[in-house]
Formats: C-alpha cells, sequence, structure tokens
C-alpha cells in the first residue's frame, strides 16, 4: 500500500496519510535517497569503531615509519586509508539507492519521510497492518538495516518479531553491518471473530 504525508494545520493529528499519487514521485524519490544518505556517517563511525580498522589505520602508517623513517609518509598514508574507508561506507548505500531506484522504487509502494518524533512512523505501521488483515495476509515481513536502531526499537515495540539476519551482499559483509528480518504474525479473521464475540466488554 502506497501512503504519502502532508502537514495539516489541524488542532488534532499534525499530519495526513494518503494514497501515493504519481506526481508525488519526484519529491518521493528525492527524500528516499536523502534518508539511505542519512547512514553513511553513522556507518563510517561503525566501520572505524571495529578491531580490524583499528589495527590497520594503526598498523599500516607505523609500519611505513618504522620502513621509511619519514613522519610524512605515514600521515599521507593515514589520510589515504581514512579516505577509502570513507569510500567503503558511502559504497554500499548508494549502491543501495541504485539498486532501488531501478527495481521497487522505479514503480513506487512506499514512501520514505524523516519526519520523526510526530507519530508518523506508527501511524503507517498501523495503516499497513490493518491494509494487510484486510487483505487476509497471515503476517507482514519486514527487512531493515542494524544501524537503524529507532526503527528497529518501534518495529519491536509493535510488535514485530525478529527473525533472522544475514548479509545482503559481499560490501555489507566487509564493513560488517547485517540486514535484521522481522515478522508481524496476524490473527485469521475466524480468530478475529471468535475472540470478537467471545471477549468481554
Amino acid at each position: 500500500m502506497d501512503f504519502e504525508i502532508q502537514a495539516q494545520q489541524s488542532s488534532m493529528a499534525p499530519y495526513h496519510i494518503r494514497k501515493y499519487r504519481e506526481n508525488d514521485r519526484t519529491r518521493v524519490l528525492d527524500v528516499f535517497s536523502q534518508g539511505m544518505n542519512e547512514h553513511i556517517p553513522t556507518t563510517f563511525c561503525h566501520i572505524l569503531k571495529l578491531p580490524r580498522t583499528l589495527v590497520l589505520l594503526l598498523g599500516v602508517p607505523l609500519t611505513l615509519f618504522l620502513l621509511s623513517g619519514s613522519w610524512v609518509l605515514a600521515l599521507v598514508a593515514s589520510l589515504i586509508l581514512l579516505a577509502a574507508l570513507r569510500f567503503l561506507s558511502r559504497y554500499p548505500w548508494t549502491k543501495f539507492i541504485v539498486m532501488s531506484l531501478r527495481t521497487d522504487m522505479s514503480d513506487i509502494t512506499k514512501t520514505y519521510l524523516e519526519h520523526r518524533g510526530q507519530g508518523i512512523a506508527k501511524a503507517l505501521v498501523r495503516t499497513a497492518l490493518q491494509f494487510a488483515r484486510d487483505q487476509g495476509y497471515s503476517q507482514v515481513i519486514l527487512i531493515t538495516s542494524m544501524l537503524q536502531h529507532s526503527a528497529r526499537a518501534l518495529y519491536q515495540h509493535m510488535g514485530f518479531q525478529k527473525t533472522h539476519q544475514f548479509f545482503s551482499s559481499m560490501s555489507w559483509r566487509l564493513i560488517a553491518i547485517p540486514t535484521v528480518g522481522f515478522v508481524y504474525h496476524l490473527p485469521s479473521a475466524g480468530a478475529s471473530e471468535a475472540q470478537g464475540l467471545g471477549g468481554g466488554p
């Protein structure tokens, strides 16, 4: 189901959920790309904290200094390594954006907006779950990355259960950021009716 958020000048909810329209496409793609790029600095910090990265950043310049006696060469090597790590932190997200624009985002089914702390994410999840119930689905499955802590906390708070984690490509494995899978089990129509008939006030 497709959703788009619009700010409302209302005393009630400050947003409105409506179906995506094709004339929203450019704005949605921009917001999607910006949302994915927000993870690049976090990814860079994550990479810098990895033990193997610390060994690399300390070991290579020190080795070069011991072999050449040049602090300049060691400093240049450090800067080159940092630039390479920065590129490495950007590459998986850029690749994901390009892949998404060629696949699911080429025929948009969902939008990505970063209006945090306003209850919009919960409203979107509830709407998606209700849509799935109405269509008779038995479960809703989603994936997110290990670094998206607030998203994972939201899904688990709303009843999603973690199922597994995996590396979706070698580049993700290289920077040690797995993809995490979640599932939400929807009650069957029969179970819902029975619960409604047998439930108390």
